[in-house]
């Protein structure tokens, strides 16, 4: 299932470079086999990491929608295949690569003498590097341990 929700992710973080928005049909397939794991592996344990998916859709009605409602619906869809610490991680993870990345392109732009008015970031793709060390740190103990 992680290896099904790092798909999404990357078809997502895609998405939304190319266009700024992601797929209504990614995200609602991405909850729907999320909904359909979580219910497998025990719901309750998958409840708490929709927390971060509210407080992004809480901050994107705040901010008008600065900040995407896409960004905050895949978090709750992601709530279905992760932990609570890990979409936690993931969130973390998501704003240390869009700080680092929003700085880059402050720095370019000051050197270069160019506006950045109007530019934004695909938080999306600022998860993957997150999401793939989540995968990777999902699967390589019951690599190890297999005989």
């Amino acid at each position: 299932m992680r290896c099904f929700w790092l798909a999404c992710l990357t078809l997502g973080a895609m998405s939304d470079m190319r266009d700024r928005e992601v797929s209504i049909r990614l995200l609602a397939v991405c909850g729907a086999v999320g909904l359909w794991a979580a219910l497998g592996d025990g719901i309750e344990k998958h409840i708490p990491g929709m927390a971060a998916g509210a407080a992004i859709l809480a901050v994107s009605r705040v901010t008008e929608g600065k900040i995407g409602i896409g960004d905050g619906l895949f978090f709750m869809a992601s709530a279905g295949y992760l932990t609570a610490p890990e979409t936690w991680l993931l969130l973390l993870g998501g704003l240390t690569v869009s700080w680092v990345w929003s700085i880059a392109e402050m720095t370019g732009a000051i050197w270069s003498g160019k506006k950045l008015s109007g530019k934004t970031i695909p938080f999306l793709v600022c998860l993957w590097p997150a999401g793939i060390w989540i995968t990777v740190n999902y699967y390589a103990p019951r690599f190890a341990a297999a005989p």
